[in-house]
Order: C-alpha cells, then structure tokens, then sequence
C-alpha cells in the first residue's frame, strides 16, 4: 500500500468539494460603525463652546476611518484641550475570514486659575468602534484586545469643591442567542502614577448568531476654580474570525477518502 498515493488523492479530491461548495458566504459584516468625538467649553462668563467629531458606518470591507479631532476653549485666564483619534480597518478576504484592527484614544487637559470666582471649564473625548457580524455557521475566533485608563494628574488648589472626573475604557462581545461571550470595563479616578490596563487574548468557537463587537474609550474632566488636569484613555484591537468546514465539507472529504481507500484496495 502507497500512503502518499492515498493522501495525494484524498487531498486532490477534497480540494475540489471545497472550492465547488455552493451556499451563502458564512461569514457577513451586517454593520460598523466608529465614531470620534472631541468636546471643550469654559463658563467665566461668557461661554465658549467647541465640538469636533467624525464619524463613519459601513456595511462594506475594506478601509474604514482614519480621523483625528480636536477642540480648545480659551477664557479670560481659564483653559481647556480635548482630543479624540481612532484608526481602524475591516474586511472579508477571498476566503471569507473577517479580519478588524486598530486603536484609538482620548485625552483632556484643563487648566482653570480664578479662585473665589465660578470660573469652569470642561472637556470631553470620546472614541468607540462596533462591529454587528452575522455567522451562518460555527466560526473559530482569535481575538486580541487591550484597554487603558489613566488620570495623570488633578490638583485642586483652592476650589470649595472637587472636580468632576470620568475615565474609563470598555469592551464587550455579545451574540443575539449566545448571549456575553466577555466584557470588560477600567476605570481611573486616582492620581497615583499607575495607569489602569486590562489585556484580553481570546481564543474560541462562535456558534451561528448575530454579534455584535463594541469597543469605546472616554474622559471627561471639569475643572472648578482653581485647578489642573490631564486624563487619557484607549483601546487597541485585533480581531480574526475564521469559518469551520461545514459538515458537509468533512462529510465529502470523508466520502472520498473511503473512495481513495477502496481504489487502493482493488489494485493491491
């Protein structure tokens, strides 16, 4: 009996069910959607307000958003800076393997120097990416996530009352029928030189459903008086989701190599 005979047919003969296989892809990108979002206003008054946002959906692969925004509030002896970046890519290759990456994040300063006076000033960053995918088949997913939070400084010098601080940054993986594959949430409202982080490597099998992927990082600082901050926060994400052979796929590549067998057999 030959054995690379065998394995030569047997592997021949699956290459041809595969490629010839008929039926929807198993795989399909029903929405995305990112978005960018930058914010800053100081009261003295008067009131000065800015926003700057981009955003993008798309049910399409390929490149998705590339943007940077940003926004600066300057009054009287008062300040405030909001950023928001995000870079991310999506697509389908040819054999129907959805593949998303990127990262973002979001940052704000203040600085406020009226004390005695209601002098304020706010800023706010927002970034966040989601994904609605929908598997006709079991799928095996790769996914690499990390997220990161941190209030790098807040000094309130003579204000009657603390400042308004909010720094987090999460991530979340649900399907329609399978409910929470993993959520994650960070959050830093301590200025002690220690950035919070959270590194998810996961590793699994997606049954058929709809999911949704959503990723987002956000600060928001408000500054009262007579006080400095500086606070960021971001994600970062790989993502691979690849089809299972369907069983009948397995079932022919089954099928042929018993064929290939018996062949065999009657020669021998």
């Amino acid at each position: 009996m030959s054995w690379p005979r065998i394995r030569s047919v047997s592997l021949m003969t699956f290459s041809v069910v595969l490629l010839s296989a008929p039926g929807a892809p198993a795989i399909t990108i029903d929405q995305a959607s990112r978005v960018v979002l930058a914010s800053a206003s100081v009261n003295v008054p008067p009131t000065f307000t800015d926003d700057d946002a981009a955003g993008k959906s798309s049910s399409q692969s390929g490149g998705f958003l590339e943007a940077a925004v940003a926004s600066a509030g300057l009054a009287d002896i008062s300040n405030v800076n909001g950023e928001a970046l995000q870079e991310s890519t999506l697509g389908l290759d040819g054999r129907g393997v959805l593949v998303a990456e990127g990262g973002a994040s979001v940052g704000v300063s203040f600085d406020v120097f009226d004390p005695g006076f209601p002098s304020r000033a706010t800023g706010a960053g927002q970034t966040g990416f989601s994904l609605i995918f929908t598997t006709e088949t079991s799928v095996v997913y790769d996914i690499g996530i990390s997220l990161r939070a941190e209030l790098a400084d807040l000094t309130v010098f003579s204000a009657p009352r603390p400042v308004d601080v909010d720094i987090m940054a999460t991530a979340l993986l649900v399907g329609a029928s399978s409910g929470v594959i993993f959520e994650r949430r960070i959050q830093d409202l301590l200025v002690d030189g220690l950035q919070e982080t959270d590194t998810l490597s996961l590793f699994g099998t997606l049954a058929p459903d709809t999911y949704l992927l959503e990723l987002f990082a956000q600060v928001e600082l408000q500054g009262f008086e007579d006080s400095v901050g500086f606070a960021t926060a971001g994600f970062g994400y790989d993502v691979t989701v690849v089809p299972e052979p369907r069983t009948g796929l397995l079932l022919g590549l089954g099928l042929a190599l018993l064929s290939a067998l018996r062949a065999e057999h009657r020669r021998g």
